[in-house]
């Protein structure tokens, strides 16, 4: 049996202490004392809400794109040509968050640790998102080559400006 997690203000600010946290310091060198401390609560307050570090990084991530969805799900209610939507839509989901992220010290390393330890968060993104695509270009396979070219655009660590205008292209290419 699921369970849901209730989200309340306090869980709230541990999530985006941990946010900045792992973005700034990254998720090896974090600790719930930073996170604590980021927070401005005590450290045994933090286990109430997580039982473990792997826990709150998945948090973390999933609050990274659970924020955006109502906004997804907008552009693809609006009318519009498929490549202003796609356009829009990894705005949302690829260049946003790569922006954010991009912003800290650690950045380099987040991604592909929550990879690496919160898989089933990933993957998760990474089914809505090519669900998400799928439904501005109609196609599954034409879909999912264009979410594995799009993730492809990060293999060097681009800057957010430098992701902007690889994705542009890449949509045309596709549209």
């Amino acid at each position: 049996m699921a369970t849901t997690t209730v989200a309340t203000p306090r869980r709230e600010t541990i999530v985006a202490a941990a946010r900045l946290c792992f973005v700034r310091f990254g998720y090896a060198k974090t600790s719930f004392a930073d996170v604590a401390k980021a927070a401005a609560i005590s450290r045994p307050l933090i286990y109430v809400h997580f039982k473990s570090k792997e826990e709150l990084l998945g948090a973390v991530f999933t609050a990274i794109f659970e924020e955006r969805y109502p906004e997804v799900e907008r552009i693809l209610a609006a009318p519009g040509a498929p490549g202003a939507k796609l356009t829009r839509l990894y705005e949302q989901l690829l260049v946003g968050p790569w922006a954010e992220v991009k912003g800290g010290s650690a950045s380099d390393e987040f991604l592909a640790t929550c990879e690496q330890i919160i898989p089933e968060a990933a993957t998760a993104y990474e089914k809505r998102r090519l669900r998400y695509t799928q439904a501005i270009l109609g196609d599954r396979e034409l879909a999912d080559v264009f979410a594995m070219a799009a993730d492809g655009l990060l293999a060097d660590l681009p800057t957010p400006a430098m992701l902007r205008k690889r994705l542009k292209r890449l949509i045309e290419r596709f549209t």
